[in-house]
């Protein structure tokens, strides 16, 4: 039929020729309804997917390869939610899927409708493989989602010890402040992950830089803490006697959290002890 000019992409009561081959996966027929004119870019399904959306959603990856070669377009919207071929392939940590779409030019600094760049994705969901092709490609390490929170927090906000050296490898911002005054540093500390923090430090983390509220790298260390961070922190020179906005101080919190081996690392290091908090009256550590 399509050798005597039926239209390629006639619309029938179960949808066209070449969403049909798609959806059966046929590569070898929607290879031949391409060369005939079929348009990838129409959308298949009430989500307006396109075809090479849907393949990058399945990981269909030579599919996915087939539509792009022919299309010549790796960055093709939803109208719906913005999100583009390659931000899927980050959100599905699909490493061979990210690094084909970035091979045929895949944009990787586009932010999706909510902010998001492919890299602070890839942070988010601890894919360093994905993170390094991103970085190799000229990803922005530094680029900042709505609320000013940069890749880098997001890999420490999630643990991810290999994606924070490849990002202050490539010029990661290691005191780059979120939108409330933190720090990777402290986002670190807060969640006692220690050889992130070790990282941090070493690639010239400031151990004092001050939250919002007045909170230290250490006083969130020591807030039921890990003796570990806080060795850390010390021996890199925080300030034992920081105190917050309410006047406690990191040996206040390691007191009333009741961690002895904090107290004990804080005292060592001369912590004072009777220091009294300012919006607390006569609480002091002892």
């Amino acid at each position: 039929m399509l050798e005597h000019g039926a239209d390629v992409n006639a619309i029938g009561q179960h949808g066209s020729l070449f969403e049909r081959a798609f959806q059966a996966r046929n590569h070898d027929l929607v290879h031949y309804l391409l060369e005939r004119g079929a348009r990838p870019e129409v959308p298949l399904d009430i989500y307006n997917r396109t075809s090479i959306r849907m393949a990058v959603d399945r990981g269909i990856f030579e599919l996915a390869k087939l539509l792009i070669e022919h299309c010549a377009r790796a960055n093709l919207l939803l109208p719906d939610d913005g999100v583009d071929a390659l931000a899927v392939a980050c959100r599905t940590s699909d490493v061979p899927m990210a690094t084909m779409l970035v091979g045929y030019g895949a944009d990787v600094n586009t932010p999706s409708s909510d902010g998001l760049t492919p890299l602070q994705v890839a942070c988010w969901k601890k894919s360093v493989e994905i993170v390094k092709v991103l970085v190799e490609a000229g990803a922005d390490v530094n680029a900042r989602f709505s609320n000013r929170r940069t890749p880098l927090q997001n890999a420490c906000l999630y643990e991810n010890v290999e994606v924070v050296k490849v990002l202050l490898e490539a010029g990661a911002d290691v005191n780059a402040r979120f939108s409330n005054g933190r720090t990777p540093l402290q986002d670190a500390c807060w969640y006692k992950n220690v050889e992130v923090v070790k990282v941090l430090v070493e690639a010239g983390a400031d151990v004092n830089a001050r939250f919002s509220n007045g909170r230290t790298p250490l006083q969130d260390a020591c807030w039921d803490g890990n003796v570990e961070v806080v060795k850390v922190l010390v021996e890199a020179g925080a300030d034992v006697n920081a105190r917050f906005s309410n006047g406690r101080t990191p040996l206040q919190d390691a007191c009333w959290d009741g961690n002895v081996e904090i107290v004990k690392v804080l005292v060592e290091a001369g912590a004072d002890v009777h220091a009294k908090g300012h919006l607390e009256p006569g609480f002091s550590a002892l």
